[in-house]
Parts: C-alpha cells; structure tokens; sequence
C-alpha cells in the first residue's frame, strides 16, 4: 500500500489525549492545511480505511487496541478579526481563541475559559455551560465534505444547535473553519469576566480526565416514576425545575459514586461525572465504571445515562 510521505504509521494516542489512555493509530496525520487535510481524505477514500478527526483530545476515550484507520489531528490554525467577526480555523485551541480576542478586545466566548478542546470540537459538541454554548456566537461553519471533498458554508440556522449537538454529528467530513460574532469590550472586563468563569471551574479535577462523562438530562425525557423516585429519595433543588435539567454529577454523588474505583479508573472526589485516570489506568477499566454507574442508576431509577464522551475504537 503506497503511503504518502505526510502520513506516519503506528503513532500513539494517549498523549494526544487529555485521559492519557488509548493505543496507537494505524495511521496518523498531522493536517497542516486544508491540502494536506483534502489529500488525508482522498487516501482514506482510495483504500477504503475509516478516518477520525483529532482536535484537542478532549471527551475522547481511545480503545487499548487503538484505531485500525486513519487518525486526523486538525492542526488548521488560522485566525483574523473582521470587525467584530473572528475568522478561526477549526485546529486552534479554545485557549489560543480566547487570547485572541482579548488581544482584539472583543468579547462573549468568556464562558470557554478552562475547557479543553479545538474551537471546532467544540462547534461539533456545541461546548458551554448549562445556559451558554458555543452555537451563540457561531455565525457560520465551513464543513469539507467527505464524499464530494467539497467545502459547504453552514449558518447558524443549519447546524441544528441543540444540547451538546450540531448536525455535524451525522455528516461525514471535516469542519474546517468558523466565523464566530463577537463583541466589543474592553480588556479589563473581558479579563474580570474571565476570571469569574475561571473560578468557576476551579474545583473541577486535575488528574488526566475527558472532561464529563455523561450528558445532563432534560426533565422532560425523565419518566414522572423515576423523577418521584429521585424525589423522594434525596429531593430536589428548585434550580434543577427552573433551568428543566437534571444534573448528572448530582445524581451520582448523592448516589455514592464518588471514589469508586476499578482498576486505575475512579469517579472523580471533586465531580461525580468526571472519571480520572489515576496512572495507568486503561480503557477497559473507564468502560467498566461507566457500566456499572449507567447499571445502577438504570436498576434503581429507570433512567438511561448517555455518555457525552466519544469511544474511539
């Protein structure tokens, strides 16, 4: 099989993560630019190999026999101020966007601060808090669509933002740039605001993790039976009714699972649905905590957890 001098051959995974877990890609690229990236596709699509695109390695656990395809590190780092519009490449941190605009003294994307990840990673999962994401500021998405390796300009409206969703969750291809509506400010408050968001975040572990492992549940999708059982078992805070979202990391810590521990795997002392890897802990050791949370709150509350993080396997 000819392989094009860019692409390397069994590259390992965990450092690439924020879990530090995971085995080596079969085959491994590092997109540069957007030729690099279309001609990574092109390959893939000649030997019939399956793709992944890497961003920042965040909400990704990797399998211990790591991926027998192609792995794709989005390193598209392009970034320009159009007025009050950034103009970013999809490879570049949420770190480097957010020092950018501070530099340009524009504001709004505060609430980013401390979350791992690339800005279309982020896009993708719709990132933010309970009551900000991303899809806030996005005012359009290039999308390189694997099949006609053509680039498509989404706006807002077409990407079906939703709760940790975009419809680039169902294509297949490659987000490639984001222009995202900003304000102006001045650095002074965009440094208070962000230190606030960074306080925030504080508490939040600092062992290797991938950030939360489940998604929070709407109270609509909670069956009344399973709500009264919650209910009546540890009640209630009026917050969750007000915002209509039930807090999985609440859930799991007033059902004990703070600590738990198989192998090198334990649900985080700080935050219930983070899971930390405490040095050396392997994939199947996350995979079987996640089970046994997702078994317990199934058997005793009727609910089904959805994990938030993506398997790479």
């Amino acid at each position: 099989m000819d392989i094009p001098k860019f692409i390397q051959r069994n590259v390992s995974l965990a450092s690439l993560t924020t879990f530090k877990i995971g085995g080596s890609a079969e085959y491994f690229v590092r997109a540069l630019n957007l030729e690099i990236l279309k001609q990574s596709l092109i390959w893939a699509k000649e030997k019939k190999l399956p793709f992944f695109i890497l961003g920042g390695g965040s909400n990704i656990l990797v399998s211990d026999k790591g991926f027998s395809g192609l792995v794709i590190k989005n390193e598209l780092k392009k970034l320009e101020k159009r007025g009050d519009i950034i103009i970013a490449g999809s490879g570049v941190f949420l770190s480097e966007f957010l020092e950018f605009a501070l530099v340009n003294e524009l504001s709004g994307g505060e609430f980013l601060v401390g979350i791992p990840g690339t800005l279309g990673g982020a896009v993708f999962a719709n990132a933010g808090l309970s009551n900000q994401f991303i899809s806030n500021l996005v005012q359009s998405v290039y999308f390189l669509d694997y099949h006609s390796l053509k680039i498509r300009c989404y706006l807002n409206k077409d990407c079906d933002f939703s709760y940790r969703y975009s419809c680039f969750q169902e294509k297949q291809g490659v987000i490639t740039q984001i222009e995202l509506k900003m304000k102006n400010s001045s650095q002074d408050k965009i440094k208070a605001l962000m230190a606030e968001y960074r306080q925030k975040r504080a508490n939040l572990p600092s062992l290797p993790s991938a950030g939360c492992v489940f998604k929070n549940i709407n109270l609509k999708e909670i069956p009344p039976s399973s709500l009264e059982k919650i209910k009546k078992e540890f009640g209630f805070p009026e917050e969750f009714c007000k915002k209509g979202v039930l807090p999985v990391s609440w859930l799991l810590d007033r059902m004990g699972f703070k600590g738990k521990t198989i192998g090198k795997a334990q649900v985080s002392q700080k935050h219930a649905n983070f899971i930390v890897n405490l040095g050396g802990a392997t994939a199947d050791d996350v995979l079987i905590l996640i089970s046994l949370i997702k078994q317990k709150v199934r058997t005793k509350f009727g609910l089904q957890l959805c994990e938030e993080i993506v398997y790479l396997a």
